[in-house]
């Protein structure tokens, strides 16, 4: 199903790149309705190295060997200066299917007018499945990928960096996108002190520039010079001034490095993305009962039965994981972690049985000052992004959900999220 969904995709969408590399050590599906010579460059050059190491970054359907990945993904090749390569949008989309399968085959069409209507590449991570793996797997898996791409560390693979990025997914998609900005938090990966800054001072985030970071690093690293190390030191200096950005990043750095390591020779930080919009999101794995979920015991997608079973399967008893652990059930993260969260957009179907956990986990967003609306679409079932073909209220979702995605990327200002339908 998925070949034949990305042959569709070549022959009546007109798909430029569709390509699946190995990012982070992980599988993941490349695509861009607009051609693409830099990355389709990129993607070439590592499949000749990798064919004279005798491994390749690109494979054919069916060829999921993880042995060799991480040499096959032509990271650490010497070659991923991040300010190399142009930059471009990204839509960093997660596929539903309840852990046990990819729906990539149903998530095609619509993926490729995204990257159509915004200019876009989209990146789908191939993460691992049940029931051979379980927690937290996946979302580690994806957490690579997407700090590899963010960080500039795949830049050599996928041959671009990131300009803007917005996280996407659909049901147990929706729970990895979600898990996966709880995780940047939770992990300090990002800059928690700086967003909390930023959104005390009801201002945008000003994120450290990775790419300026690289350029230090090749600058300094050798031989740094006194103004450069004086400049660093005032930095560190001003961290003691409180609610000062520049300051707390320069008192962490300090608090961090050892006495022999320069702030500039640390590994830097990734950011949290432009956007985040999710379908049908299983944000909690616990067995609660909530009246959406008594509801839509009948629902045709996702019963009863089989969500128990998920989550089961997902997070065994014997693995001694908490269901409730915020990075498997985002529903439980600290408002202190969704204070971080970046503008986003629910979707949901008023007969969900998931439904009243979004409705609570967009509630909190808001209270916490986080931008967040959430939509109920009418008669459709869970995940149903993939039916613009068959029903009418999905093509009007799809419709919204690709203005927001263009208001994100694109700045524009005069798109408006349809809420009734």
């Amino acid at each position: 199903m998925k070949w034949l969904a990305i042959e569709a995709a070549k022959l009546m969408k007109g798909v430029s790149l569709i390509e699946r590399v190995y990012i982070a050590g992980v599988p993941c599906l490349l695509l861009s309705q607009a051609p693409q010579p830099g990355i389709r460059a990129a993607i070439n050059r590592n499949k000749r190295q990798q064919a004279r190491a005798g491994a390749t970054s690109v494979v054919v359907e069916g060829d999921d060997e993880e042995g060799g990945a991480a040499a096959a993904s032509g990271e650490g090749s010497g070659d991923n200066r991040f300010s190399n390569y142009e930059a471009k949008n990204l839509i960093f989309h997660i596929t539903g299917g309840g852990w046990f399968i990819h729906t990539t085959a149903t998530d095609i069409p619509y993926l490729t007018e995204w990257s159509a209507m915004t200019d876009s590449i989209v990146c789908v991570p191939e993460y691992a499945l049940l029931p051979e793996h379980h927690f937290p797997r996946a979302i580690n898996q994806v957490t690579d990928v997407y700090c590899a791409l963010m960080s500039g560390d795949a830049a050599s693979t996928v041959g671009f960096r990131v300009r803007k990025c917005v996280v996407t997914g659909e049901s147990a998609g929706g729970n990895l996108g979600a898990a996966l900005l709880v995780k940047l938090c939770h992990d300090k990966i990002v800059d928690v002190d700086a967003l909390h800054t930023a959104r005390k001072a009801n201002m945008p985030v000003k994120h450290e520039s990775s790419e300026r970071l690289r350029k230090l690093m090749g600058d300094l690293d050798s031989n740094p010079s006194a103004g450069d190390l004086e400049d660093v030191k005032e930095g560190e200096e001003e961290g003691e001034e409180e609610g000062e950005e520049e300051g707390a990043e320069g008192e962490r750095a300090g608090a961090e490095a050892s006495d022999t390591t320069a702030p500039w020779l640390l590994p830097p930080k990734v950011r949290m993305p432009d956007a985040l919009m999710l379908s049908c999101p299983a944000l909690n794995m616990c067995h609660s009962i909530s009246p959406s979920r008594v509801m839509g015991t009948g629902d045709p997608v996702l019963p009863s039965g089989l969500i128990q079973m998920i989550s089961t399967q997902y997070v065994p008893e014997s693995s001694g994981i908490s269901r409730e652990h915020p990075i498997c059930s985002p529903y439980f993260a600290s408002d202190k972690i969704l204070t971080c969260f970046p503008r986003t957009l629910l979707y949901v179907s008023a007969a969900d049985p998931l439904l009243d956990d979004a409705v609570d986990f967009n509630t909190r967003l808001r209270r916490v000052g986080t931008q967040s609306s959430l939509h109920a679409a009418q008669h459709m079932p869970h995940a149903f992004w993939g039916l613009t073909n068959v029903f009418p209220e999905a093509r009007k979702v799809m419709d919204s959900c690709t203005e927001f995605l263009q208001e994100v990327i694109l700045d524009t200002r005069e798109a408006k999220v349809a809420s009734v339908f």
